[in-house]
């Protein structure tokens, strides 16, 4: 019997993030939603896997989502997939990442 470790994508809750973040920064937030719902008009918005704005296609890992923001004081957050950091490591070469790469 195999053991389903998919959550469910549940669509929504993108916009209350925002609003539940300072004022301060609800900006830059709906900013990068809007240059993520760009590049990726046909994605779900969720918040569903981290408990952070996450958009889905289905087909990758983490549960089908491709890329996530957040906002932890004194940061707006971009989280991308470990490969795409390694795909564009010479153009993050400036700038901090999660995990280093070779």
């Amino acid at each position: 019997m195999a053991i389903n470790t998919h959550k469910t994508i549940v669509a929504g809750g993108v916009e209350e993030y925002i609003l539940n973040c300072p004022i301060e920064v609800q900006s830059k937030l709906k900013e990068i939603r809007a240059a993520i719902r760009t590049v990726a008009p046909d994605s779900i918005e969720t918040v569903s896997y981290f408990q952070i704005p996450g958009f889905s296609y289905g087909s990758y890992d983490y549960n089908g989502v491709l890329v996530w923001f957040s906002y932890k004081k004194p940061y707006v957050r971009l989280h991308v997939r470990p490969p795409v950091i390694q795909d564009h490591k010479n153009k993050l070469a400036g700038y901090a990442t999660t995990k280093k790469h070779s």
